[in-house]
This record gives C-alpha cells, structure tokens and sequence, in this order.
C-alpha cells in the first residue's frame, strides 16, 4: 500500500511524467538574407528536416483560459543551398529546445508562443551546429532575441524568429 501511495503522490506533484510525449515530422524552408546563416554563408535558403518531440501539459483555469507548460526538443538536419534546396552546399545537425509556461485563450495539443495571452517564462534555443545559435527569452510578457554566428559573435538585438 505504501508504495502505491507515493507512486499517486509522484504523478500529482510531477504532472509532466503522466504526459507521454508526442511526436511530429517538422519540414521548413527558410530564406536568410543578410543575417542569421546568411552572415556565414551568404545569402542562403535552409532546408530544416527534424521530429518534434514535445510535452504538453494543460490546466482549465474555468475562465475560459488554460494554463499550459510545454517542452519541445527538435532534432534533425540543417542542408544548406546557395538559392533553391536541391543540391545541398553544407550540412549540419540542427537542434531545438523550447520551453513556454503562459495562459491560452483556447485549448490545443500544441502551442507556438505567439498564441498565448501571457507569457510567464519563455525559453528557446534554435542551433545549426558550430554555425548558428539563435535565442529566444521571456518573462512576464517581456521577449528579448539575440543571436550568435560563427566568425561574427553575438548580435543583439535581432529578428523576432528565425
């Protein structure tokens, strides 16, 4: 009996354990001109190919808003092109973790962070390995982007997404 107590107890006070993870193919085609990549590479289009994985835990407030704390990992290919994604100049691992804690207006099974009302902490890495690291912070609604390249450093401030 014991056992089965904390094992209860465990799920209450870790609800992100109770939440499997899903799973999404992810596929984006993206054009850098004079920032991001682009300052490393040139002008360039980037083909990401990667599974998102994610938890998603939800609350009813019974407001008519939800409570929501996400984490994604995405994990996959970054192949590089001079103008259309045919024949790749360079590839690179790609990766991506994000976490968003805030209050929705509606209930979903995923969240981007422009979808929420408020935005209580936000965190989020977006990295083409040794090439590229673009981050993504907030709290309590207040957003700052920075982004680093290799041979360049640090740049802030920067676009709001890459």
């Amino acid at each position: 009996m014991p056992i089965l107590v904390v094992v209860f107890v465990a799920l209450i006070i870790c609800p992100a354990m109770a939440t499997p993870p899903s799973r999404s193919e992810f596929l984006r085609i993206q054009t850098y001109v004079g920032w991001g990549p682009a300052l490393y590479y040139g002008d360039c289009v980037i083909r990401y190919e990667a599974v998102n994985t994610w938890v998603l835990n939800i609350w009813d407030n019974g407001d008519g808003t939800w409570t929501i704390k996400q984490e994604l990992t995405r994990n996959g290919k970054a192949y590089v092109c001079e103008k259309v994604c045919h024949n790749p100049i360079d590839t690179k691992n790609f990766h991506v973790v994000e976490v968003i804690h805030g209050i929705a207006y509606f209930e979903a099974s995923f969240y981007n962070v422009d979808q929420l009302q408020y935005v209580k902490e936000w965190n989020y890495h977006w990295i083409i390995t040794s090439i590229c690291h673009y981050v993504g912070q907030a709290h309590d609604n207040v957003f700052q982007y920075d982004y680093w390249v290799k041979g360049t450093g640090w740049i802030h401030p920067c676009p709001p997404y890459p």
